[in-house]
């Protein structure tokens, strides 16, 4: 194979993503300082690509700047790491804004940065076998709730771009993610997992018209009514002894911290964000409020989650595909709903893939592919 340009770019674009998850995953303070001088090179780098931004990515960085510029003073009254978060997610939205500009570099980026991931985590549990919750102290100071949690981003950020730019489910990875968070125990994780999984494969199903979609549906439709029928006491058995679903859907310690920082919040809070004293986030969590929101708004604020609520619904005015939407739509909700229980975004090196998500899906819009380019990697 002749090495080119491209398959250089691809190359670099994939080293840049491994070490952003290896830099979060492993929260090694020099790591995380390598990647951060990583990135500001990009920027720096590349200053000249904002100036081919459109109005729409124009617009939401300037709010985004403006918004944590405004409220920065009177966060750093409140904590000394406010200016390196105001850092982080300006930062991490530049970097996110170069990369996507070659969507096929970080569609490749993306998929090996995940495989790569995939990989490591099989290869431990080839090591550590699946017994006693291996994932729970595979990483120092990062739980199976954290481990999964970053494998939920990096999945529904990959199937998003695949299906953007070529129309193509994920189902390997996505099944492969789902083994994954079951093995992981946690309830989102495995919720979630299993929400990408069955997004992927309606959308495959889907671009399936002919004769052959039509047998798969029968055919995965009868092997679900089958599994039902003969396999549903074992199938309760093992999630009630093998995942936190069995003991229910609720969580009462994060319920109890987010009512908690809720009963701190008054008029002037709201808007500048609360403290942790006197919550259980201070007394029993280490300061992890265990909710990338909260998280988001003890640090900047209303006005930050507000803005950064703008990125997803301006895409809302961009003429997209239906499919595109729906399908994009979902992974985001999805994302969303696992950063709910898990301090993974907001702000943090990994809103890489947040803004990631948005400049994809802003920039310019490929020609519709044919209908039978279906692939399930």
């Amino acid at each position: 194979m002749i090495f080119t340009t491209a398959h250089a770019k691809h190359l670099a674009y994939t080293a840049f993503l491994m070490l952003l998850v290896a830099a979060f995953a492993l929260r090694i303070e020099w790591l995380v300082g390598l990647y951060l001088g990583v990135a500001l090179c990009v920027v720096l780098r590349n200053a000249h690509m904002f100036r081919l931004a459109n109005n729409v990515e124009r617009y939401m960085m300037l709010l985004l700047l403006c918004t944590l510029t405004l409220m920065l003073p009177l966060s750093t009254m409140r904590s000394w790491t406010a200016p390196m978060h105001y850092g982080i997610s300006l930062l991490s939205m530049g970097a996110a804004f170069v990369l996507s500009r070659d969507k096929d570099a970080l569609l490749a980026a993306c998929k090996y940065s995940l495989l790569a991931a995939l990989a490591a985590l099989f290869a431990a549990l080839v090591v550590t076998g699946l017994s006693d919750f291996p994932l729970e102290n595979l990483i120092p100071d990062s739980s199976s709730n954290g481990i999964t949690s970053y494998l939920i981003v990096l999945q529904a950020t990959y199937s998003t771009l695949k299906f953007l730019r070529h129309r193509q489910a994920s189902l390997v990875t996505a099944s492969l993610t789902l083994f994954v968070c079951i093995i992981g125990y946690g309830r989102g994780s495995i919720l979630a997992s299993t929400a990408i999984l069955a997004v992927n494969l309606l959308s495959y199903l889907s671009w399936r018209r002919d004769l052959r979609g039509l047998r798969s549906i029968v055919l995965g439709l009868g092997a679900v009514f089958l599994v039902s029928i003969y396999f549903a006491d074992d199938i309760v058995d093992f999630v009630e002894s093998n995942t936190k679903i069995g003991s229910g859907l609720v969580d009462e310690p994060r319920q109890r911290i987010l009512t908690d920082y809720m009963n701190k919040i008054n008029w002037a809070s709201a808007l500048t964000g609360a403290d942790y004293e006197g919550t259980s986030i201070e007394s029993d969590f280490n300061g992890n409020p265990h909710n990338s929101f909260v998280r988001a708004h003890h640090i900047f604020g209303a006005l930050y989650l507000l803005s950064l609520a703008a990125f997803p619904l301006a895409l809302l005015r961009r003429r997209l595909p239906s499919s595109v939407k729906a399908f994009s739509g979902s992974m985001l909700l999805i994302v969303l709903f696992r950063c709910a229980t898990e301090p993974v975004l907001f702000p943090t090196i990994f809103d890489f893939y947040f803004f990631a998500f948005f400049f994809a899906l802003s920039g310019k819009f490929l020609p519709h592919p044919p209908r039978n380019r279906i692939a399930s990697s």
